[in-house]
């Protein structure tokens, strides 16, 4: 009996585990299925996402996905090779809602964090803006995203930089999350799970 009730929580816990998975990537040509690219040159090379904004775009480049992103993590490596730098952005496609969450790090090594209703002028900073310490292009830095509810936090190379709450008109679903490229910068082992 002992046996068997082990091997039921077990069973549980794993599909617990996979369950809360929403996506994993390790940007390779399949995984590249359901992202659907905007502006901008996106190719993928030994399992790196490579993005660069073009000049006759006149626009940042992106590629964005479709996904359940409420209350989640996303885990990516990034490094920004030229321009102004990168963000991601959680939000909804279309909806009645216009809310979304914008994570940012400029070629100076600045991280900024955004969360709110842009439409109804509540798009507001999340803690303070912080530059990450001896920061470099065409370096690799991990970021980690993860919010529940109000709460919002933003660790780098497992360092947290910025921690907060977020008013209330950030709440409610998100269907999508954009990458987005001011110049030229590369991504890698991005994951999205959600956060329980």
């Amino acid at each position: 009996m002992k046996v068997l009730l082990s091997i039921v929580i077990l069973s549980l816990s794993l599909w617990e585990t996979q369950a809360a998975e929403v996506l994993k990537s390790g940007f390779d040509n399949n995984s590249l299925q359901g992202w659907v690219k905007g502006k901008g040159r996106w190719t993928v090379t030994a399992g790196v996402l490579n993005g660069l904004e073009l000049p006759e775009d006149k626009h940042v480049a992106g590629i964005g996905i479709k996904a359940d992103c409420a209350n989640s993590i996303v885990e990516f490596e990034f490094k920004i090779e030229e321009g102004k730098g990168i963000f991601m952005k959680l939000m909804n496609q279309k909806g009645k809602k216009d809310t979304k969450l914008r994570f940012g790090v400029s070629s100076n090594g600045t991280v900024d964090l955004r969360a709110g209703s842009q439409k109804q002028k509540l798009f507001k900073a999340v803690g303070k803006s912080t530059k990450i310490s001896n920061f470099s292009l065409d370096k690799w830095y991990k970021a980690k995203i993860a919010y529940l509810d109000n709460s919002i936090s933003v660790s780098i190379d497992s360092k947290e930089l910025i921690k907060g709450q977020v008013n209330a008109s950030f709440s409610g679903p998100k269907n999508k999350l954009n990458l987005v490229v001011s110049g030229k910068a590369s991504f890698k082992n991005f994951k999205l799970s959600k956060n329980n």
